[in-house]
């Protein structure tokens, strides 16, 4: 593998970090109140409000991850990674086989986050998908193939780090 690139100009890491990191933090938000939800069968209406805006979030963000995952950008510098890390392999190859007609389905459901519309079918036409595929387990198991790949990412990024610190001290 060449040489690590800076911190600050990689893009694997500013999307880690502009939309992966904010998209699990609503993600477990969301979760934290759906399991309450689900524990003692209400929330307060302050709680509800709180569960639909991470839900909805969490969904928009996941498709603007989705979508800045696909740039060329991102895909380039992926590229000698995979090369030399069969996990980051393996979870670059299950988030781009994801399903193209969900992955439309979720970004017209973030246009709908984030462009006021009257109606809220453009949110059902996501939620409201059949198939052999439920959109929430879809996009549940997406969350957590991004949450892969940045582990198998860092880790391996620190292991090259350590390595080079190791040799420039010899």
């Amino acid at each position: 593998m060449r040489k690590l690139t800076p911190k600050n100009n990689d893009p694997i890491l500013r999307l880690l970090v502009h939309y992966y990191e904010p998209a699990e933090l609503m993600h477990s938000q969301y979760k934290k109140l759906s399991d309450e939800w689900n524990r003692k069968g209400k929330l307060s209406q302050t709680k509800q409000r709180q569960f639909g805006i991470y839900f909805n979030l969490w969904l928009a963000t996941l498709a603007v991850l989705l979508e800045g995952f696909q740039e060329n950008l991102i895909r380039s510098a992926l590229k000698p990674w995979e090369e030399n890390n069969s996990d980051i392999k393996v979870h670059v190859s299950v988030i781009n086989g994801n399903v193209p007609w969900l992955r439309e389905k979720l970004q017209r459901y973030r246009n709908a986050v984030m462009h006021f519309h009257a109606t809220t079918k453009k949110h059902e036409e996501f939620l409201k998908v059949e198939g052999y595929l439920k959109p929430l387990e879809w996009a549940e198991d997406l969350q957590h193939e991004f949450y892969m790949l940045y582990r198998a990412y860092r880790q391996a990024r620190f292991l090259i780090e350590l390595l080079e610190a190791t040799s420039e001290r010899r």
